[in-house]
């Protein structure tokens, strides 16, 4: 019966189609096709079908429990039994987690559309009917192509202002033509001349990896067109507008955007530029004299550039203060859209200087935004009068008081056409043409604008070291040889600053763009290529721990070792800490050393082979969100190439441990690698890695490639060869030996141990590529090595290490609150959706979720002391960031105070359900555990001590926090002076936040 299953599913499936979408059917194929498996085939008892991989799943079925399930069904057991087979799905229940379920028949779960998602989804194609319009809500500016943009240059080689050369508006030069008056308006109204657009075309995403198109060049497309003549002009858009849009051409001509860009945005470097720009975050910050210099000091540019990977100087190493505020940057775009557009293109009288206000402090709402922010046109457009917009009238329509409804969405549809052109091929090609826009390694979110000119003079040195260090130039005829003969491409590199110096960043989960017989198509990243090699590794790793040595792959990790370290110690003993840090560890790994530790990994193996499973998880908050969410998520996996499936009901049961409601499926995305062809890709990838900087390919010659999916864990992998062979004195019993990548933290009951491995460490090994940066190496006792002294832990009994905060005595954990950015709102993201109290609970929820670590409430490792104040930090910092989410919001969307109290009552019963999780298995007793009571006023507590400070906005609210406080406290069994101290170490801990 199962055969016959597979056998009709072949069947269905057309013959172009290597094999149906079912269950049983992966890892079959058609006898004579080709598919992407290589190895032997074997001859099944199915016409026609071979089979190329294992599959568990047919073999489960056809085991004896299945037998009896047929045997017990009676007279009707084949018919149903073959529907089950046909029509259905079918899934087990895993052993471990929490209800978890594997698929092991039907069509994968993972391929099939959400119910209730499918009415937002645009209909394909670019028909014109009403269903097939997406809403203003649904359409976002693609902000993020104002990042890391490249300045254009003229013919002496420096930088050119004004949009770029292939922009409508500057390649043509007489605005008196209609014809050329005619182009624009395509540019501008695409959809009335039936041209690719926002409102009803599907992007094609094998040519663009965004979800919009960037429209700022489309000549082939509008070449096309054979319909009309070139000076053609559809009727409703004929009249004034055209008068108008022919003013916009010659408006640009006589606009000198040099002029507009040194008035709005001088170059100031002896001003600070977080001072300048921090304002609008609502962060009061004092003020100082600025310069109104337009010519850069050349000693200052020599201060800040001796060293790109400089981490100490006197504070001229910064590239961020040179960096042009904000509020300049927005004055200077608005003032090229007032110098651009007429005041007739927004309207007439009153109406027409309100909705000219709108656009302007849209515009400036869209400048400031934060990083991963973005605007919907519905923002933009739902403030705006129409009625005073004459030229949206049509041209033998006088002037009326009552609109038709028709007449009415048309003026709608051509006006959104209009404010998406202003944003998307305006406001976002001004800032791309004028500024580097980019994020820091300190601020997090917040957004830096420098010129080009700046950017230009600050980074040229720092590239020219890099090219001088780690990579070496490469002739162009030899580029395009290597480029045919290999399928990584290249990655870019940029350069993200620091609080001194920058930081080269390479960007390899982008998509390459690649031309195959004239058609452009986005091809696979480098990270997705590597993915069969990090999944072997991976798998390794797995079936042998030891491969990692003391590494840890996440801070998670910790957790475990710390706890067993502790158990193994007598209670009261002396710890000795030291840290370490490597300098520049991906940088000065030695390649060919690299590749050796890999292949006596992976060589005794013939070959493997690789597939994706995919998980997912059907969130339901009845409070938040009463249709539910289904997250999917897909991982790789690999294993030797043997008889056993890579996908099984065993192996998805060990990752399902620590998981629940989640149901698991096999992609049927096999494929098998023999052990040369992976030795050969990484090979690729790590000596022959080819970047792009400017206009010229390099190879890098040292290091491996930051930014890759392999560089951690090939790092951890190499490490571990170091701790074998220098570090071996070591005593396991008295040791603990920590390695987060290149942070080294020992932890040992013997001071001999600790000063042998602070000698050994700072000595280095070239052989290994290591040397550590003394700047970063600290210990808990007063050590000196060569002469030098260590730095050493004061003032503190809790030892840092990678954000979190040790306990020198006792090993209890605590988050580290000591942040270089001390800025809340700087971590935020604000959504202005049309649902902003659902979003709001759940991104606090969301960040309230990843503090909750359960290191941090684990009583078996922390007291409950230590946990009632993580958990009065874990709250203060949420309320903090509910606060600036709030003030984010503008008022007619900010929810009332009745939200805010049922979502930190939210928070309150997350907290209560995290600490009951985290301490089931270790505390038996209740009176061992975190106790409900406990929890709500550690909640009232942190939430009364940030509002209170924002008395005016929460007044109901902080005399519910009050009361909730005081009912509790009595339940806390501490007394009265511990709890006031509890309060005071926690607003000792966070007194350097801005919020």
């Amino acid at each position: 019966m199962v055969d016959f299953a597979i056998w009709s599913h072949f069947k269905k499936c057309s013959p172009n189609i290597p094999r149906p979408r079912h269950l049983l059917c992966h890892g079959l194929r058609r006898t004579g096709a080709n598919g992407s498996g290589q190895g032997e085939k074997e001859k099944l008892n199915i016409p026609g079908i071979v089979r190329q991989h294992p599959n568990e799943n047919v073999d489960r079925l056809k085991s004896a429990a299945w037998t009896h399930i047929l045997a017990l069904l009676g007279a009707d057991g084949e018919a149903i039994m073959s529907s089950l087979l046909l029509d259905c799905g079918v899934f087990i229940r895993l052993p471990s987690g929490n209800g978890n379920y594997f698929q092991i028949s039907g069509v994968p779960i993972t391929e099939l559309s959400s119910t209730t998602t499918l009415h937002d989804r645009p209909l394909p194609g670019a028909a014109q009917n009403q269903q097939a319009v997406r809403k203003p809500s649904d359409i976002r500016f693609a902000r993020n192509r104002m990042l890391y943009a490249k300045a254009s240059l003229n013919g002496k080689g420096k930088v050119r202002f004004g949009l770029k050369h292939v922009h409508v508006l500057e390649r043509y030069s007489d605005s008196t033509r209609p014809e050329q008056s005619a182009h624009i308006l395509k540019y501008m109204f695409p959809r009335q001349f039936g041209l690719h657009n926002v409102f009803t075309s599907v992007n094609d995403l094998t040519g663009s990896a965004r979800q919009f198109k960037d429209y700022t060049f489309r000549e082939q497309e509008i070449n096309c067109q054979h319909k009309h003549s070139p000076a053609w002009i559809p009727r409703r858009l004929r009249g004034q507008l055209v008068h108008l849009v022919s003013r916009v051409h010659k408006n640009h001509q006589h606009c000198s955007y040099t002029q507009l860009l040194r008035y709005y945005c001088p170059v100031n470097p002896a001003s600070g530029v977080v001072r300048q720009s921090a304002w609008h975050h609502g962060i009061p910050l004092p003020t100082g004299s600025e310069q109104a210099d337009t010519q850069l000091n050349s000693s200052t540019f020599h201060d800040l550039t001796n060293d790109e990977t400089a981490d100490a100087g006197d504070g001229h190493g910064s590239y961020m203060r040179h960096g042009t505020p904000v509020s300049k940057v927005s004055a200077f775009c608005q003032a090229v859209v007032r110098h651009l557009f007429p005041k007739a293109m927004f309207g007439h009288g009153i109406d027409g200087e309100h909705n000219l206000m709108v656009m302007l402090s849209n515009i400036d709402l869209f400048i400031q935004l934060r990083r991963f922010e973005t605007m919907s046109l519905q923002q933009v457009v739902q403030r705006l009068r129409i009625k005073s917009i004459v030229w949206l009238r049509p041209a033998t329509t006088p002037v009326e008081h009552h609109l038709s409804a028709s007449d009415v969405r048309k003026r709608v549809e051509i006006l959104n056409e209009f404010v998406y052109y202003i944003f998307d091929s305006v406001v976002i090609p001004l800032v791309q043409s004028h500024f580097y826009v980019t994020e820091s390694a300190v601020y997090r979110n917040r957004l830096f604008f420098f010129r080009h000119d700046v950017w230009r003079r600050l980074s040229e040195p720092a590239l020219t070291s890099l090219t001088l260090s780690m990579y070496a130039p490469l002739r162009p005829k030899r580029v395009r040889q290597v480029l045919e003969n290999r399928s990584l491409g290249y990655s870019q590199v940029r350069l993200l600053p620091k609080d001194h110096g920058v930081r080269p960043i390479m960007n390899l989960r982008r998509r390459m763009t690649k031309s195959v017989s004239g058609r452009q198509f986005v091809g696979s990243s480098i990270n997705a290529q590597l993915a069969p090699v990090f999944n072997v590794l991976n798998s390794e790793r797995v079936r042998d721990p030891s491969l990692l040595g003391s590494a840890l792959l996440s801070v998670g990790d910790l957790h475990e070792k710390l706890l067993n370290f502790k158990r193994r110690i007598p209670a009261g003993t002396r710890l000795y800490f030291v840290k370490v840090d490597i300098r520049s560890c991906f940088d000065t790994i030695p390649q060919g050393r690299l590749m050796d530790t890999v292949r006596r990994l992976i060589i005794n193996e013939t070959g493997y082979r690789t597939s994706r499973h995919g998980e997912l998880k059907f969130v339901h908050e009845a409070r938040m969100n009463p249709k539910g969410q289904i997250r999917r998520r897909f991982v790789g996996a690999a294993r030797p190439t043997d008889d056993m499936a890579v996908i099984s009901g065993q192996s998805v049961a060990r990752q399902a441990e620590k998981k629940r409601n989640v149901v698991f499926v096999d992609t049927g995305n096999q494929r098998v690698w023999s052990s040369g062809q992976l030795l050969k890709l990484l090979q690729e990838h790590v000596q022959e890695n080819i970047v792009k900087i400017g206009k010229r390919h390099l190879k890098q010659i040292r290091g491996i490639p930051q930014g890759s999916v392999l560089s951690s864990l090939l790092c951890s992998l190499f490490y571990t060869a170091f701790e074998r062979e220098r570090l071996a004195f070591l005593d396991p019993a008295s040791c603990l030996l920590l390695r987060l990548i290149d942070d080294f933290l020992l932890v040992t009951t013997k001071e001999s141990q600790a000063r042998t491995f602070l000698q050994v460490m700072t000595a280095g090994d070239p052989s290994f590529g290591i040397s550590v940066n003394p700047d970063k190496t600290l210990a808990s006792f007063d050590a000196s090595v060569e002469g030098h002294k260590v730095s050493r832990l004061h003032d503190s009994s809790y030892f840092p290490y990678c954000g979190l905060a040790i306990d020198t005595r006792t090993l209890e954990l605590r988050k580290d609150r000591d942040k270089k950015d001390a800025f809340v709102c700087n971590a935020l993201t604000i959504d202005w959706s049309v649902r902003p109290g659902w979003t709001l609970r759940r991104k606090i929820q969301s960040s309230f979720k990843l503090q909750m670590h359960a290191m941090l409430l684990d009583l078996s490792l922390n007291s409950s002391r230590q946990v009632i104040l993580t958990l009065i930090g874990n709250f203060t910092e949420t309320a903090m960031k509910l606060h600036r989410y709030l003030i984010g919001l503008a008022l007619r969307k900010r929810p009332s105070e009745d939200f805010v109290i049922r979502t930190i009552e939210d928070l309150v019963s997350l907290a209560i359900r995290f600490c009951h999780n985290r301490n089931v298995e270790t505390t038996q007793t209740e009176s061992g555990m975190i106790r409900g009571a406990q929890i709500c006023w550690a909640a009232a507590a942190a939430f009364e001590q940030v509002l209170s400070r924002k008395q005016a906005l929460y007044r109901r609210t902080l005399a519910w926090l009050r009361q909730l406080r005081q009912k509790n406290e009595s339940h806390m069994n501490m007394r009265r002076p511990i709890l006031d101290q509890l309060v005071r170490d926690n607003r000792r801990m966070f007194h350097e936040y801005v919020y």
